[in-house]
């Protein structure tokens, strides 16, 4: 199976999701100081968040590619993506709150990894975090969903058709 898009838009989209792009998003805050004016003041917490930022990124990117690989045109691709993506993000507790959502459906929710960048990314902006803001549970989900879908991405996509 061949990806319905061109390469070169496959590719301007990978990059806008890169960890470069994340770590611009999430971004290093910069204080002025009357005697510090040039200096930049890294916070733990936005450093944490980076961290999960990228490594989501990563994650979302090589799914992508693995979700690519079984869709079969191009007309199909922005209708499936958003029918796996809207419901994740709706009980994952992305645009509804998790307390509101039955039990069994964020259970459901925790094995995919929309939840789990939600989860880690409210743990390092959480002021009342203790400890070094990682939410180690929720990066170790978040990796090996992005190793899986790396094996599924090289094992299955293809610029070119596959010869039957």
């Amino acid at each position: 199976m061949r990806t319905p898009l061109r390469a070169d838009s496959v590719q301007n989209h990978a990059e806008i999701a890169s960890p470069e792009f994340g770590g611009d998003v999430v971004g290093v805050s910069r204080n002025r100081r009357e005697h510090e004016l040039d200096k930049w003041d890294v916070r733990y917490d936005e450093v944490v968040a980076q961290v999960a930022v990228v490594l989501g990124s990563v994650t979302f990117c090589v799914l992508g590619y693995a979700l690519a690989s079984v869709i079969g045109s191009a007309d199909s691709a922005q209708p499936m993506t958003q029918a796996v993506m809207l419901p994740l993000y709706f009980i994952s507790g992305v645009f509804v709150p998790s307390d509101i959502i039955p039990k069994w459906l964020t259970n459901v929710a925790s094995v995919f990894p929309v939840r789990h960048l939600s989860q880690a990314l409210l743990t390092a902006f959480n002021p009342h975090t203790t400890g070094n803001g990682f939410a180690w549970h929720d990066i170790l989900i978040l990796g090996i969903w992005a190793v899986g879908g790396l094996v599924i991405a090289v094992r299955r996509f293809s610029w070119q058709p596959k010869e039957t």
